[in-house]
C-alpha cells in the first residue's frame, strides 16, 4: 500500500508541475477533461484515486506521455 501511495502522489505532483507549467487552474482543466472542478480538486488532493479512464483524459488534455517500464521481479532469478 505505501507504494501504491508514493505513486499516486508522483501521479499528483507530475499532473501539478504541468498545470504550472501550461498555466492551467483546476477549474480550466476540469473544463478541458469534462470532470467537475471538484473532481478534479479531490484527485490532485489525494482525496479520490486516479483510475484508468481521469489519467488517460488529463494526461491527453496535459500533453503527459504514459510510459511503463517491465522489470524482473525481485527474488527472481530468471
Amino acid at each position: 500500500m505505501v507504494n501504491e501511495d508514493k505513486n499516486i502522489s508522483n501521479i499528483n505532483s507530475v499532473v501539478i508541475q504541468r498545470m504550472q507549467e501550461l498555466n492551467m487552474n483546476k477549474t480550466q482543466l476540469a473544463q478541458a477533461t469534462g470532470y467537475t472542478p471538484q473532481y478534479i480538486t479531490n484527485l490532485i488532493n489525494g482525496n479520490k484515486r486516479w483510475n484508468e479512464d481521469v489519467m488517460l483524459k488529463v494526461f491527453e488534455v496535459l500533453g503527459i506521455d504514459i510510459e511503463f517500464k517491465m522489470s524482473k521481479k525481485r527474488g527472481n532469478k530468471t
